[in-house]
């Protein structure tokens, strides 16, 4: 198994979770002291983590064809759900001193930050998105003229159409 880096938009919103997650670690310690700060940081951890192990399993499937994918995304779906309540239940049967209010306001906030992960464009390193689908796809996306499957129409009063017109000598 070759193992490859999480993608951007999840190492973004993980990067967004830490930032999130120190805010209201500090918001947390204003009122409850320091078991407040402690109750928002492992709020914001458990998602954190179980964020981080979705990205590296979802990175790591072999997406040949659609069903391919939806079996890779689910399996990391699945994983990440069981490590979150895994990580609920370690965390609120060991700290005897949890605020819940900071946990549980850490935890959701985190929850929303990585739904936000949609909102993210894949590109690559020059800023272009990536392309998707097959090359055929790709290739009718960036030809210019645009290539569509039906042929277009020849009227001259398109500017395509005129320009064609004219610079063929008609």
């Amino acid at each position: 198994m070759q193992f490859r880096p999480i993608p951007r938009p999840i190492r973004i919103v993980l990067k967004w979770q830490v930032i999130a997650t120190a805010g209201l670690t500090l918001a947390a310690a204003i009122p409850w002291g320091m078991n407040g700060a402690i109750s928002a940081a492992l709020g914001g951890a458990v998602n954190i983590v179980a964020g981080g192990v979705y990205g590296w399993r979802a990175a790591q499937g072999e997406a040949g064809t659609a069903g391919e994918a939806l079996r890779t995304i689910f399996r990391a779906e699945g994983i990440k759900v069981l490590l979150i309540i895994v990580g609920l239940w370690l965390v609120l049967s060991s700290y005897r001193d949890i605020v819940h209010v900071a946990f549980f306001a850490s935890f959701v906030v985190t929850v929303a930050v990585f739904a936000a992960a949609i909102a993210v464009r894949d590109v690559d390193e020059h800023k272009t998105p990536r392309p998707a689908g097959d090359e055929e796809t790709n290739r009718r996306r960036t030809a210019w003229p645009p290539i569509t499957r039906t042929p277009r129409s020849t009227s001259a009063t398109t500017s395509h159409s005129f320009r064609r017109a004219r610079d063929s000598g008609r």
